[in-house]
């Protein structure tokens, strides 16, 4: 559903560099002043309430300092049933060769001659393959030291639970009626239209916010909480002054798989023929093509003898042509402010 991405401005939003890369790729975007915001949103508030803060913190209710611009990405939008989008990829897969089993749990890697073979189930049924790659999502990491991997990696992903929810969307902030996707990093939320009438919320992890870290990814309540649904549905409401918020919590609580920097893992891993494809909630849904490329891009590499340790594969993107170092979603990379940035050349 096309609606356009509305992102404000907050501190260490690093737009000057976004909107560089944008302009590289050909994206087509448009910078907002407050002024040019309101007049084309008029649902929105352009007051700045940094930092983000909890409804129970008293400065939450002050009123805001300062007014925030931002940028438009017109050609942007959302998935408007991800059930039916797994679904077709799930049939693209199968019509090239792919197989499923469903409610199936790996219960072993099997290794032959020092490198992965395939795997067991816990069915008993044993699935052979010249490589094996962890796609495991928020059980990747599982999987992984059940494979015994994970000694020489420097960033692993976890289980994070976290909740999106929904309210009734203003009249004039509706698909199709004035609705936009809005990154609102000034308050820590993120907002769009979803369907007719309903306003689909979601956290951007604030470091007010504390996290949902879960130890068992086949073990968690998938309920709305009050807690988290009234600092979200309130902090959209800073945002839309006329949003109405009803008091009982609509909404879901569902898990992603994260590494310390919220970047993908896409590696070899120190077992041969193992590969890793972790870490990749929040983020990957929308780049699934891409990220297949990536990950072939490696096997294919690694499986003819090349190093991707000591010299990480340089990946060609198919439309761009521009090169991407694949080094940049090491398992072994640095975390941390002083960590390199991938460079498009």
């Amino acid at each position: 559903m096309r609606t356009g991405a509305l992102v404000l401005d907050a501190p260490g939003s690093l737009r000057h560099a976004t909107l560089e890369h944008l302009g590289k790729l050909g994206i087509d975007y448009e910078e907002l002043t407050p002024a040019g915001i309101r007049e084309r949103f008029p649902e929105i508030s352009t007051e700045s309430f940094w930092p983000p803060r909890a409804p129970d913190d008293d400065a939450f209710w002050h009123d805001g300092h300062g007014e925030i611009g931002g940028y438009l990405t017109p050609d942007a939008g959302y998935v408007d049933d991800p059930q039916l989008a797994a679904r077709n990829i799930m049939s693209a897969a199968m019509r090239a060769g792919v197989t499923f089993q469903f409610r199936r749990r790996v219960r072993k890697v099997i290794v032959t001659n020092g490198r992965a073979a395939g795997v067991e189930t816990d069915a008993g049924d044993t699935v052979s393959a010249p490589v094996v790659v962890n796609a495991g999502g928020p059980a990747s990491d599982r999987l992984n030291q059940l494979c015994g991997v994970t000694g020489d990696m420097a960033v692993r992903g976890r289980p994070l639970r976290t909740e999106t929810h929904e309210v009734p969307a203003p009249p004039g902030f509706r698909t199709g009626q004035g609705g936009v996707f809005v990154t609102d990093a000034d308050l820590g939320v993120a907002f769009r239209p979803h369907g007719s009438d309903r306003l689909h919320i979601s956290s951007l992890e604030p470091e007010c916010d504390p996290l949902d870290w879960i130890d068992d990814p086949w073990s968690f309540d998938d309920k709305p909480t009050r807690r988290a649904y009234d600092r979200q549905a309130l902090r959209v409401a800073r945002r839309m002054p006329r949003l109405r918020v009803p008091p009982r919590p609509c909404g879901i609580g569902a898990l992603y798989d994260v590494t310390p920097d919220w970047r993908p893992i896409f590696d070899r891993s120190s077992l041969p023929g193992y590969y890793l494809a972790c870490g990749t909630s929040g983020n990957c849904f929308k780049i699934g093509p891409m990220a297949g490329r990536i990950v072939a891009a490696i096997i294919e590499a690694c499986e003819s003898g090349h190093d991707h340790d000591r010299q990480p594969v340089a990946f060609v993107t198919p439309h761009q042509r521009r090169r991407l170092s694949l080094g940049y979603y090491s398992r072994r990379r640095r975390v941390g402010p002083d960590a390199p940035r991938n460079v498009i050349a």
